[in-house]
């Protein structure tokens, strides 16, 4: 399944302990394919950075699969 996560419900997912954490979970097995763009990317690194205040290399593409990976 494809899909687009809005940033606030990827920021509420993160924790472990997070009752969304199955979203994290089912990207990272590729049960579910995230869907972006450049100006979602950019929101995502931009909302994680205020957050975290740090900057967070949050997206890797994996080329094996021709896919996005969420890092975590």
């Amino acid at each position: 399944m494809r899909v687009v996560i809005d940033t606030n419900v990827l920021l509420a997912a993160l924790p472990k302990s997070s009752r969304f954490r199955p979203i994290v979970s089912a990207l990272s097995e590729g049960t579910i394919e995230l869907v972006v763009s450049t100006p979602i990317l950019l929101e995502y690194q931009e909302i994680l950075t205020r957050k975290t205040n740090t900057l967070l290399p949050i997206i890797s593409w994996n080329s094996s699969r021709n896919s996005l990976l969420l890092l975590e």
